[in-house]
């Protein structure tokens, strides 16, 4: 079986915009880890958890390299 796991690494003086991606995202069914120099969000298991990102990253779409790991992450789920 495959386990995927979607996860953002901020700085660690950005750790609000986290808070506020978990609760406006995904009802705060993320997790946020808090390490010494960043913060990071993590969101794994139910494949309808990445129904928000697919719709956010399909309208607003990354630059440069970023949307190419999208497209491969798009893919998989």
């Amino acid at each position: 079986s495959l386990n995927i796991i979607f996860r953002i690494k901020l700085h660690k003086d950005d750790k609000n915009t986290l808070k506020w991606i978990n609760k406006y995202f995904f009802d705060d069914r993320g997790n946020i880890y808090f390490y010494k120099d960043y913060v990071e969000f993590k969101l794994g298991g139910v494949k309808n958890n990445f129904k928000y990102i697919l719709s956010l990253f399909d309208n607003f779409p990354l630059n440069s390299t970023k949307f190419l790991n999208y497209l491969i992450f798009k893919k998989i789920i």
